[in-house]
């Protein structure tokens, strides 16, 4: 102590410095103990919920999503096949504006061509014009699923 300052003692013996490092590590240790009680309050709270479920690897809701998977697959065919079925025989393919427009772009201007439609989803269209003979003769039009019109080059005796 030849050179060192005097310090001031503690009642209990312990030095101000000593005080400080022990209040230091009484608040890290409480802090430490309230975080695993959070953790245990959470843990339990995530497994009552059902959320815990889906964090862990192990547990009942793998059971339950490979029981739910069979379900899912059914369910996105059914919408599959009513879709397919809207598509193919339920939606209007396309208008008698269309159709005419494409028989004009690929036969090109001249006599008027009419086209009707032959069936209730507008797939079929019979197309006619004076420029294909005397008679009512048409060609046929078929409208895909997606949109694409064709027109056939074979002519037909229209009724």
């Amino acid at each position: 102590m030849d050179g060192d300052p005097p310090q001031a003692s503690r009642p209990n013996g312990d030095t101000a410095e000593q005080n400080q490092h022990r209040r230091a590590l009484s608040a890290q240790l409480q802090l430490q103990e309230r975080v695993q009680q959070l953790r245990r309050r959470l843990g339990t709270r995530a497994t009552s919920s059902g959320a815990g479920k889906l964090l862990r690897p192990s547990g009942r809701l793998q059971g339950d999503v490979k029981k739910l998977l069979p379900l899912g697959i059914i369910v996105v065919l059914v919408v599959a096949f009513i879709g397919f079925l809207w598509a193919a025989e339920l939606h209007d393919r396309a208008d008698a504006s269309q159709v005419t427009k494409a028989a004009y772009a690929k036969f090109g201007s001249g006599p008027r061509i009419v086209c009707v439609a032959q069936d209730r989803n507008n797939a079929t269209w019979y197309c006619s014009s004076a420029r294909w003979g005397d008679t009512p003769n048409c060609r046929t039009a078929r409208v895909s699923i997606t949109g694409s019109i064709d027109i056939s080059d074979q002519t037909l005796a229209c009724e």
